[in-house]
C-alpha cells in the first residue's frame, strides 16, 4: 500500500509540474501573470516583372519566427525562385492545389501567371538570397533577417 502511495505521489507532481509548464508556455511564465503572445508570420511579397524580382511588401524578419514568401509571376515566362539557404532548412512551398515540403528543397519554379507561397522559419541572423535558375541574366536579391529584441522599460 506504501508503493501505491509514493506513486500517487509521483504522479501528482508530473501533473503539477506539467500544467506549470504548459501555463508557462501559454502565458510566458509560470505565474501567469505575462501575456505574451506567440509573434505571427511575417510577410514578405515579390512580383517577377520583366525578368526582375520586385519587393512588392516586406516585413522586418525575424529569427524564430514564420516567415511566408508569396512570389507571384507576372512575365510570360517560367522563373525559378531558388536559395541555398532553404536546403538546411524545413521548407513548405504551395501553389495552384500542389504542395511541396521538406529538408534540402532549395527552390521552385513559378509558370506565367501564378503565385508561390512558400512557408519557412529563419534560424539563424544573415540573409536569404534568391535567384532564378533559369536566367541566370535576372539579378539576385536578398531578404534580411533581423534579430530584434524587445526594449526594457526601467
Amino acid at each position: 500500500m506504501e508503493n501505491n502511495n509514493w506513486g500517487q505521489a509521483l504522479w501528482l507532481i508530473l501533473m503539477v509540474t506539467s500544467a506549470c509548464t504548459a501555463v508557462e508556455r501559454e502565458t510566458g511564465t509560470a505565474d501567469g501573470l505575462s501575456r505574451r503572445q506567440p509573434e505571427a508570420e511575417r510577410q514578405v511579397d515579390i512580383a517577377i516583372r520583366d525578368h526582375t524580382y520586385v519587393m512588392v511588401k516586406s516585413e522586418a524578419i525575424r529569427i524564430g519566427t514564420p516567415m511566408v514568401i508569396t512570389i507571384r509571376n507576372e512575365d510570360a515566362v517560367t522563373h525559378g525562385f531558388v536559395s541555398s539557404t532553404f536546403a538546411g532548412l524545413l521548407v513548405r512551398g504551395e501553389g495552384e492545389g500542389i504542395t511541396a515540403w521538406g529538408h534540402g528543397v532549395e527552390g521552385f519554379h513559378v509558370d506565367p501567371g501564378k503565385t508561390l507561397t512558400i512557408h519557412v522559419i529563419p534560424q539563424q541572423l544573415g540573409t536569404l538570397s534568391f535567384h532564378c535558375d533559369i536566367h541566370s541574366g535576372m539579378k539576385e536579391k536578398e531578404i534580411f533577417y533581423v534579430d530584434i529584441r524587445p526594449s526594457r522599460h526601467r
